[in-house]
C-alpha cells in the first residue's frame, strides 16, 4: 500500500475511463490493451496512453503478489516496535533499508511502529532477528512479535470493490514452493521489476527460451504461484485513512470470524496470528468518520470478536512486494 500523504497540485485528475483501466488490472495486473479498450468502448491507443500516464504518474504501480510461503519463508511474522519518540524517524528509516522488512508502518496506538510481511525462513532466523538486530537498535524500547499462520484475505483492490482470494494452506504453499526452480525465480524477479512484460522481454531479459518462458509464465500465472496486480494509490482514489485492526477472538471462532470480516466494505487485508492478537486487519477509509463506522457498527457487528485495538498508520516508510531479492535463493 502505499503512504497516506497530503494531495499534490501536479495529482492528475481522474476521468471515468482513467478509473475504468485501474478497474480492469485490478482484476488482472496482465490483461492487455485491446482486452481493455473493448471493454471500455475507447481505442486501443487511447489505453495504452492513458496507462502509461496513470504509471508516471506514479497513479498506480504494477506488481506481482506470491504468497511468502511459496518461496521458502517459513517464519513470517508482525512485529512490533515501542520506540523513543525522538528516534522514531530514525528507527524507521533503519529499519526499512533491511532487506527481508517488506513494509514498515509509523503507527499511533499501541506500537510506534509496526513491520509486517517480515520474511524469515525459520523461527531461529526470525528469533536472531529479533534479539541481535531490533533490539540492539538505539531507541527501541520494546519489541513484540506476532508469527503469521495464514491469510485469509488479501486485496489490492480500490476501484472496483474487493476482490477475494482463497488462500492456500501453508502446507499447500510449501508444497508448491518446492516445485519451483532457478528458472522459475528469474522469472518472479522479473515480474516483480515489470510485471506486465511480455514473454519475448522475459526471455530475453533472463536469456532463456521464449517458448520455455511462455509455458512456465503460464504456468506460474494459472495455478496462482503469481498474482499480477496494481497497486492503486489510495490518496488519489481518495481513501486519506489507513489502519490496523489487532482483534482478539473468542476461543474456536477464528474461522468463523475470518468469513465475517472478508465482506467488510474497506477490509485489503487480514491475517491470522500467534500472539497478542488472534487476526490483524489492515483497512482504507475515506476519513476518519468513515473509520469510525468501521469500528462501531461494523466491526462491532461480528459475532465471535471479543476486543479490537486500533492503531492509526501516520506514515508507510516502505511497501513492497519484491519478496526475492536479484541474487536470492530462498527455496532451500
Amino acid at each position: 500500500m502505499v503512504a497516506k500523504r497530503p494531495v499534490k497540485r501536479d495529482d492528475p485528475e481522474l476521468d471515468e475511463y482513467d478509473l475504468g483501466i485501474i478497474a480492469q488490472l485490478e482484476s488482472d495486473g496482465r490483461r492487455g490493451l485491446s482486452e481493455m479498450a473493448d471493454a471500455l468502448g475507447i481505442h486501443r491507443n487511447t489505453v495504452r496512453v492513458k496507462l502509461n500516464r496513470l504509471i508516471e504518474k506514479r497513479v498506480i504501480r504494477p506488481a506481482v503478489y506470491v504468497d511468502p510461503r511459496t518461496l521458502g519463508y517459513r517464519a513470517p511474522a508482525i512485529i512490533g516496535i515501542k520506540v523513543v519518540p525522538s528516534e522514531i524517524e530514525k528507527v524507521a528509516t533503519r529499519v526499512a533499508a533491511l532487506q527481508n522488512i517488506h513494509h514498515v508502518h509509523v503507527c499511533l496506538g499501541r506500537y510506534d511502529i509496526v513491520l509486517a510481511g517480515s520474511l524469515f525462513r525459520d523461527e531461529d532466523e526470525l528469533l536472531s532477528f529479533v534479539t541481535n538486530e531490533l533490539s540492539n537498535t538505539p531507541g527501541v524500547v520494546d519489541v513484540e512479535t506476532m508469527i503469521t499462520v495464514g491469510l485469509s484475505k488479501v486485496t489490492f483492490a480500490v476501484v472496483d470493490g474487493q476482490q477475494l482470494e482463497k488462500q492456500k494452506n501453508p502446507r499447500e504453499r510449501e508444497a508448491i514452493g518446492a516445485s519451483l526452480d532457478e528458472d522459475d525465480f528469474a522469472i518472479i524477479r522479473e515480474l516483480q521489476r515489470d510485471s506486465r512484460q511480455s514473454a519475448f522481454a522475459l526471455a530475453t531479459a533472463t536469456g532463456m527460451n521464449r517458448n520455455a518462458v511462455a509455458a512456465r509464465l503460464r504456468r506460474l500465472l494459472d495455478q496462482e504461484i503469481v498474482r499480477a496486480v496494481v497497486i492503486a494509490d489510495p490518496v488519489m482514489m481518495g481513501y486519506t485513512v489507513m489502519a490496523m485492526f489487532g482483534l482478539s477472538v473468542a476461543p474456536g471462532q477464528i474461522d468463523s470470524v475470518s468469513v465475517q470480516l472478508q465482506g467488510l466494505k474497506n477490509l485489503q487485508t487480514s491475517v491470522l496470528c500467534i500472539g497478542r492478537y488472534n487476526i490483524v486487519v489492515w483497512c482504507l477509509c475515506r476519513n476518519l468518520e468513515e473509520l469510525y463506522d468501521t469500528v462501531t457498527a461494523n466491526l462491532a457487528g461480528i459475532t465471535g470478536l471479543r476486543e479490537v485495538e486500533t492503531m492509526l498508520i501516520l506514515r508507510t516508510k516502505k511497501a513492497t512486494l519484491d519478496y526475492l531479492q536479484p541474487s536470492q535463493s530462498v527455496k532451500n
